[in-house]
Formats: C-alpha cells, sequence, structure tokens
C-alpha cells in the first residue's frame, strides 16, 4: 500500500474517533453566562394538535454545570426573538441544579403557540440542556414542542482543531501531487 494513502487513512480514522467523542458529550442548547441574553423559540403553528390551545403552555427547563450562587432572569414574550409584549410569567434569581418549571405561561397571548423565553445570565456560567413547552387543546390532545436557541452555537475547539488538520492534510496530500 502506497504510504500515503496510509496517512491519509490513518488521519481519516483519528478524526472519526475524534468526532465521535465529541458527539458522545450531551450538548448545551446553550452557554448562559453574566451579561448574555439568549432566546428561546417556539413556534407550535405547525404542531399536531395545532393552536389555539385551551391552557396555558407549561415550559420545562434543564440546567447542567449549575454552581452555587448561579443567577438568571427569565421572561417570556407572545413573539419569537423576545418581540411583543412580555407574558406573565417571569423569574429572576438562583438557578435551580436540576430543572426549572413555569406551569403555565399564563397570558392568553400564549394560546396562539407563538411565544419565546429570554434568559438574562447575572452571575456565574451554567448550560441549558433543553428547554420544552407542552400545550393542550380543548379535546386533551397534547403538542410537545423543544424551543430552538436563538444564539448560534460555538463548535468546540478540539472539533475545529480535528477538521481543520484534515484539511491541511489533504491540502497537503494534493499540493504533493
Amino acid at each position: 500500500m502506497n504510504p500515503n494513502h496510509l496517512r491519509l487513512l490513518i488521519g481519516i480514522g483519528v478524526l472519526s474517533v475524534g468526532l465521535q467523542l465529541v458527539s458522545a458529550r450531551p450538548v448545551a442548547a446553550a452557554t448562559i453566562t453574566p451579561g448574555s441574553l439568549t432566546f428561546f423559540n417556539f413556534d407550535f403553528t405547525a404542531q399536531v394538535p395545532p393552536p389555539p390551545y385551551a391552557d396555558f403552555p407549561s415550559i420545562t427547563v434543564s440546567f447542567a454545570n449549575v454552581d452555587l450562587g448561579d443567577a438568571g432572569g427569565f421572561q417570556f414574550y407572545d413573539g419569537l426573538n423576545g418581540t411583543g409584549a412580555t407574558l406573565g410569567s417571569s423569574f429572576s434569581g438562583q438557578v435551580p441544579s436540576a430543572s426549572l418549571i413555569f406551569l403555565g405561561v399564563s397570558d392568553p397571548a400564549a394560546l396562539d403557540g407563538v411565544f419565546s423565553l429570554a434568559v438574562t445570565g447575572t452571575a456565574g456560567t451554567y448550560d441549558i440542556l433543553s428547554v420544552v413547552a407542552t400545550a393542550h387543546n380543548a379535546a386533551g390532545a397534547t403538542a410537545q414542542l423543544t424551543g430552538i436557541p436563538v444564539a448560534a452555537t460555538v463548535p468546540e475547539p478540539a472539533t475545529m482543531g480535528l477538521l481543520l488538520t484534515g484539511l491541511a492534510g489533504s491540502m497537503l496530500r494534493r499540493r504533493r501531487r
């Protein structure tokens, strides 16, 4: 076998093992830092059952890497990306170690199934693993939707390093030909 082909195969193997190791870790939907503002959007209009809903959606926010003293503010809006009027439910203070549940976004504007949650970091750094909303129609059918963070996630440095190493290797191989 050609030594260049062997090096390329080894490089691809290392890259695939590295990517598998990175993807095995739980992935945070968002990392919250002091002064950061992240929106989670909910649009139930394509869900089954569709809006309007009979009761206010309940929201579950799941956290990880929370230390004593980590804090944040949570506010709901009746539009996407924090637009529109503020809805009745809000929370500000110590972030719990596992999850925070809002039992019904208490505003009729939320019954149309389009709203957002703004999370502001006030102290410490912690991860939000997921934000899930659950709503019910008049017949009792349930719709559930995971909020999509507006802020783009940044790849880990190790992943970017592996990808750049693979790209540099393929460019070097092409150059030698």
